[in-house]
């Protein structure tokens, strides 16, 4: 008898209990997910469209003869009397070319870009008290920007700021069609321009619409660079006469399509 209950103590011990761990559930594994995140790192170039506008009126003052004396401090009798050429605004259009780095699991994205398009800003207007001198200012048709850029991504949205040097060409011209100082026809064309090298500054945002392409949106301000004089000689009196020009600064505003190569593959995050 003893010898039967060891036998069946034993068969149960072995074969029923495994059978009965079998029967006890099992606690699955969490899944965990995986979410890819958009990598900005590579280099792109794309092309914009946009349109710039002067911030405020371009000025203009009558400094008189320059550099040779004589007795005549201002030219056509009507005193420094600064004037404004007026606000103007004009289409932009050009191509862009950078390279970003992003550092995997990190928002910040930093890069360099440069820009070059064209623009044409050009505006006048008679001076006050003369309707024989008329002013035209005009900065163009071309500029272009170096800039870093520094941005916060969210995944395939971009918000960056922008910031840089800007070059562009200001000219202006000053015409006297006829001196209202009575007995005196002197006429006298002056010119004068500077290449500028100035400041920008701005942001935007841009969205990858996919692994290579995005598109942004993106305001940008030109500073207004440096005076410079337009000057043109009276052959009759025998004296040049300038008059100073202050420029303004510009306020640009652009829409952007982007191709970027060589970029950082996605990145898995769990």
């Amino acid at each position: 008898m003893k010898r039967v209950i060891s036998i069946a103590v034993t068969w149960f011990a072995c074969g029923a209990a495994p059978v009965m761990a079998a029967d006890i559930p099992v606690k699955a594994r969490p899944v965990v997910p995986v979410v890819i995140a958009y990598n900005w790192s590579g280099c792109y170039i794309g092309g914009y469209v946009g349109g710039a506008t002067t911030a405020r009126n371009w000025s203009s003052t009558d400094i008189g003869s320059v550099g040779q004396g004589g007795t005549f401090p201002v030219y056509n009798g009507v005193g420094t009397n600064p004037w404004d050429y007026g606000k103007t605004s004009s289409f932009i259009g050009g191509g862009t070319a950078g390279c970003n780095y992003h550092a995997a699991g990190s928002p910040f994205v930093v890069g360099l870009e440069g820009e070059v398009g064209y623009l044409r800003l050009q505006s006048g207007a008679l001076q006050p008290n003369s309707q024989d001198v008329n002013g035209v200012g005009r900065i163009g048709d071309w500029y272009g920007v170096i800039a870093l850029r520094g941005g916060w991504a969210i995944d395939r949205v971009l918000f960056y700021l922008k910031g840089g040097v800007a070059f562009y060409e200001s000219r202006a011209t000053v015409f006297d069609f006829g001196n209202n100082i009575p007995g005196f026809t002197d006429t006298v064309t002056a010119n004068g321009g500077k290449s500028q090298v100035t400041w920008a500054l701005g942001g935007g945002i841009e969205y990858a619409i996919s692994d290579s392409w995005s598109i942004k949106g993106e305001y940008l301000y030109l500073g207004r660079g440096d005076s410079y004089n337009a000057c043109g000689v009276d052959a009759n009196v025998a004296q040049n006469f300038c008059w100073r020009q202050d420029p303004s600064g510009i306020h640009t505003a652009k829409f952007g399509l982007n191709y970027r190569f060589g970029g950082a593959p996605l990145i898995a995050r769990y």
